[in-house]
């Protein structure tokens, strides 16, 4: 069981987890999955830690590959 201490610590990270940058958050989401202490939020975490890693990969995969056709403005 969680104390009250450690209740306030993980509500204040996942509130303030969003405004954090992607790698800073997956990092964070991992951590708090150690601490969490509950099977089932720490499978929670750690799938969010790994759809926000993925996702991110995705979209520094992805080429930005943006031009101009000839006689075009």
């Amino acid at each position: 069981m969680r104390s009250e201490s450690q209740h306030v610590v993980m509500d204040f990270c996942l509130e303030h987890a969003e405004s954090s940058p992607v790698r800073r958050r997956v990092s964070l989401y991992r951590g708090l999955a150690e601490l969490c202490g509950d099977l089932r939020e720490q499978k929670q975490l750690m799938q969010m830690a790994d759809e926000l890693e993925h996702a991110d990969s995705l979209c520094r995969e992805f080429r930005f590959n943006f031009t101009k056709p000839e006689g075009g403005r």
